[in-house]
């Protein structure tokens, strides 16, 4: 099939398509060659568990995609930042791809050059597209099965059952809430009862579907099952929910109103007024159901496959603390009913509806721009320490300090924090092995208590010195055993100290 062909075939027309690559292309170039942030501490974590010594089936918290991938573009390309976060550029770009390709089906090329747009409008995808986590290519999953969950509604072939359940497994090793699309589909089937019922052949299609997704998610499966299932603890101690992976120390917290209130903040602020176009959007939907059957069914698959994962995480509000970036997956199928209503401009761009999705267009677009220029913004009065670009600078250079007093006494380094056991063994001079003490000092276990090279449980390790990074001597005495410990490299702005422990003969507890 020629490049034409496929453009006809998916429903995106050459301008989408040239949006898509100008976008993306704009940010490959970006991280080649302009970017100065150096890797976050998520960032560095994934890189440390894609090393071919750590490359493994799974991981304590998160399936094994995120390190494959990242393994796939280091071994090409080396261990730069921007080979780190290559994936994340690409998987950006198969995202908007697939959102274009989805309201093009729907609603014809005009659809699919608007949607195409409308994800430009969002700022967190902006910023899921230069930090390589987990949440590009799982976005990228979930807008693909989306897709091919609606090519099945068109026609539903073997093979487009096959790729249905090959985006929700290659998804579920990124991040696992990929399975909260399930019941959105589902409860979208239901609505749509006026299709046809299922019949043999479909039973056994979705039975082969269902094959399928258990081979591409058995890796997961295969690792835990070795391990006790030391992820379902993890998930569960994220929820702070019984049987989790907390300390036993750690009582049950009361609900504080302010992590809904943040919840429903970092929203706002994530996806800005975008989200005040998209409620317009299903409104004006509902409202045409009559004249316009298609925008009204896109419509009810919008919601049936984006609430359950924002319901979702807006009741864990409620028992915990919930980061911004986890339901953002959900937000890109109601992009469709806003391409559909852009599509019949003469219908919609109208009041309230135009005015905000000029607002959106000038919010994602400051975004972009913004998030290209934070070591600048860090630096203008009143927006200084509210950007956290510490996050994302000066670990270099922390880490040579920290390499000096290594070198000097001959030690193996042990952070406190896995994050910054990570970031140090990105940034130390050899990329070293580094260990994390979470777990000993009172902490969540990590994926540093599974690998061999990161023990501190090794007898290899017993009556060397040790530089310790973060925590205080107290802390380190109660977990480690240490003839002495003195501090080294003094405390910095949102840098802890170092110390020197001598003699390390290994944790307290057995």
């Amino acid at each position: 099939m020629n490049r034409k062909g496929l453009r006809n075939d998916l429903g995106i027309g050459r301008v989408a398509w040239l949006l898509v690559l100008a976008v993306t292309l704009a940010r490959i170039v970006y991280l080649i060659f302009l970017c100065p942030y150096e890797l976050a501490a998520d960032e560095a974590q994934y890189w440390d568990w894609s090393r071919p010594q750590h490359l493994d089936l799974s991981y304590y918290s998160k399936g094994p995609g995120i390190a494959w991938l990242i393994a796939g573009s280091t071994r090409l390309f080396g261990d730069a930042e921007w080979a780190v976060r290559l994936p994340a550029a690409l998987s950006t770009g198969v995202a908007m791809l697939a959102v274009a390709a989805l309201a093009g089906r729907i609603g014809g090329r005009r659809a699919a050059f608007a949607a195409a747009l409308a994800f430009c409008c969002i700022p967190a995808y902006h910023a899921t597209a230069i930090l390589m986590t987990i949440d590009a290519p799982y976005i990228a999953c979930w807008v693909l099965a989306a897709l091919a969950a609606w090519s099945l509604r068109e026609r539903a072939t073997t093979a487009r059952w096959l790729a249905l359940a090959a985006c929700l497994g290659v998804g579920f090793l990124f991040k696992y809430t990929i399975l909260l699309l399930v019941p959105g589909l589902l409860i979208w089937v239901w609505l749509e009862r006026d299709r046809p019922r299922a019949s043999a052949g479909t039973m056994i299609r979705a039975a082969l579907a269902l094959l399928l997704f258990a081979l591409i998610i058995s890796p997961v499966i295969i690792w835990n099952t070795r391990h006790g299932w030391p992820t379902i603890a993890h998930l569960l101690g994220h929820l702070g929910a019984p049987g989790g992976d907390l300390p036993a120390t750690s009582a049950p917290r009361a609900y504080d109103p302010r992590w809904t209130l943040e919840f429903i903040g970092t929203q706002i602020g994530l996806i800005g007024p975008m989200l005040v176009v998209m409620a317009l959007s299903l409104i004006r939907a509902s409202k045409n159901r009559t004249n316009d059957p298609t925008g009204w069914h896109a419509a009810r698959f919008a919601l049936a496959t984006s609430l359950p994962v924002l319901l979702f995480y807006l009741g864990v509000s409620f028992t915990t603390d919930v980061e911004g970036n986890w339901p953002i997956a959900g937000y890109t199928t109601l992009l469709i009913p806003v391409a559909l209503a852009l599509a019949n401009a003469a219908g919609a761009m109208r009041g309230l509806f135009r005015a905000m999705w000029h607002w959106s267009l000038g919010y994602g677009s400051v975004a972009f721009i913004a998030l290209f220029m934070l070591q600048w913004l860090d630096r203008v009065p009143y927006l200084e320490g509210a950007i956290p670009y510490h996050r994302i600078s000066g670990h270099r250079a922390y880490a040579q300090r920290i390499a000096a007093a290594a070198r000097e006494a001959d030690a193996f380094v042990v952070a406190d924090q896995y994050t910054r056991a990570a970031l140090l063994a990105y940034y130390l001079p050899g990329q070293p092995a580094v260990r994390s003490a979470t777990s000993y000092l009172g902490g969540r276990r990590s994926s540093y208590d599974f690998f061999t090279d990161t023990s501190l449980r090794g007898p290899s390790l017993i009556g060397r010195p040790a530089v310790l990074v973060g925590a205080t001597p107290e802390r380190w005495r109660r977990a480690f055993r240490f003839d002495s410990i003195e501090e080294r490299v003094p405390p910095e702005p949102k840098r802890p100290p170092v110390y020197l422990g001598t003699n390390f003969g290994g944790p307290n507890s057995p």
